[in-house]
């Protein structure tokens, strides 16, 4: 039984408490403190996959090792991606690209460069509605499945890893997850780059990386100038501290792809 799962059986178990032992006042005044650490406990689950509320997330390597992965979403995007490409190859760095099925359609020489260089490419829904967390099982396992037969028709292969719109979850992203047979993928350094200044950035990610970090940044809809000249100081200063840029599979999140 996930987090969910225990969490909602003991609030109902202590509202029965509550409703045997209080009454008056007392017993609404208790039972509606129940309530919002409930619903708060809920919006985390949601909105942070770190939490395993709903469902496992792979989020962080191993802590005893200075390694970390490079992630970026919602791309493909011909006006930044290429950019990206050509300095993650000159600096000889892996990464693991969460895309967007049907951008995925629209410029799959991008998506097929990244994998020929050496990079994983990951699901991030179909379209990356803002509504994906608010879709039936059907609908979701749809909306993955739909990005599923994308990349697989571009890369040949489909992916394990997947990463919903904005790493939101909810309770049946299990059942999705399971059916579809992925993994969810998170992160545990954010780097909030969209519209910052590459210094906010770099600064961030830097103060905030640790032994085993899955760092979250976004090459869709980037500043392609930007974008690169904050990946390359956070390489630059990363590896003065000892750290190795490495795969996600080498960080212990198992094999990026379904089919081989």
């Amino acid at each position: 039984m996930n987090r969910f799962g225990v969490a909602t059986l003991a609030v109902l178990a202590c509202w029965a408490g509550v409703v045997l032992a209080l009454d008056g006042a007392a017993r609404w005044w208790v039972g509606g403190a129940l309530t919002v650490a409930y619903l708060v406990a809920l919006g985390v689950g949601v909105a942070f996959p770190r939490a395993g509320f709903f469902c496992r997330a792979f989020c962080r390597g191993d802590a005893a090792r200075r390694q970390v992965a490079f992630t970026f979403d919602d791309g493909p995007d011909p006006a930044a991606t290429p950019a990206l490409l050509d300095l993650l190859r000159e600096q000889r760095v892996p990464a693991a690209f969460f895309c967007i099925g049907q951008k995925a359609q629209e410029h799959p020489d991008v998506v097929r460069r990244a994998v020929r260089e050496g990079h994983v490419v990951g699901n991030h829904t179909f379209r990356h509605s803002p509504w994906t967390n608010f879709l039936s099982a059907h609908g979701l396992l749809r909306e993955i499945g739909r990005a599923q037969d994308a990349l697989g028709l571009v890369v040949g292969r489909r992916p394990r890893y997947l990463r919903s719109p904005v790493g939101l979850t909810n309770p049946r992203f299990p059942g999705a997850l399971c059916r579809s047979g992925t993994t969810f993928i998170g992160w545990d350094v954010r780097s909030l780059d969209r519209g910052a200044a590459p210094d906010a950035v770099v600064a961030r990610v830097c103060r905030k990386a640790r032994p085993g970090s899955v760092l979250l940044m976004h090459d869709g809809g980037a500043d392609a100038e930007a974008l690169v000249e904050a990946v390359s100081r956070i390489i630059a200063q990363l590896r003065d501290r000892g750290y190795a840029f490495v795969a996600l599979e080498d960080m212990g999140a198992g094999p990026p792809y379904v089919d081989g």
